[in-house]
């Protein structure tokens, strides 16, 4: 079961240069729990980073530089999104 809740969230958006943050109002966390999760989580920041565009990120079929830190199936990705 899940259920979605609307509402408004307060924080800072920062262009690091290598992708972009934003990080919730101190003392605001977002709490994510019930569905599959089996405890509550507070979600402190969202990331996202990117590696240079699509025509310059592959070689062919494969990537010369990425922006993923992690891979899938052993295939890195030219974005990653992560949540603190």
């Amino acid at each position: 079961m899940f259920f979605v809740f609307h509402q408004q969230v307060s924080g800072t958006i920062n262009n690091t240069g290598r992708g972009i943050t934003f990080q919730v109002q101190r003392g605001k966390d977002i709490i994510l729990s019930e569905g599959p999760l089996s405890y509550k989580y507070a979600l402190h920041s969202i990331n996202l980073h990117f590696g240079p565009t699509a025509d310059e990120t592959y070689d062919g079929d494969v990537p010369k530089v990425v922006g993923s830190e992690h891979t899938v199936d052993g295939r890195a990705y030219p974005a990653e999104v992560r949540s603190l």
